[in-house]
């Protein structure tokens, strides 16, 4: 797995996107902490999140949801917004905010 953040403006254009970190074929670990620090570095207003699932499944995991409710409340703390944690695999995508899951 590969987990990426891309870093918005308050007009949502890309200021940029980084790959934060690269895990074994079926687990990512992330820490918001991470996040939060270089949106911060990035003078970003807010943060979309993505992850593939290489074995296909778009179905979120308990990890993913547990991580993605940390990783808004961090940003939170400082005034930035998760916009959206996007999880692609197979020939698709799921999208926390298009389910409310945000």
């Amino acid at each position: 797995e590969e987990f990426r953040s891309l870093f918005l403006n308050s007009r949502n254009q890309l200021i940029s996107g980084e790959t934060l970190q690269t895990g074994t074929v079926n687990r990512s670990v992330v820490y918001p902490r991470k996040i939060v620090e270089r949106a911060l570095h990035q003078h970003a207003v807010g943060v979309i999140v993505a992850h593939n699932h290489p074995a296909g499944t778009l179905t979120p995991s308990e990890e993913d949801i547990t991580v993605t409710k940390a990783i808004k409340e961090a940003l939170n703390t400082v005034d930035i917004k998760l916009l959206d944690h996007i999880i692609i695999g197979g020939s698709g995508y799921f999208s926390f905010n298009e389910k409310d899951l945000l």
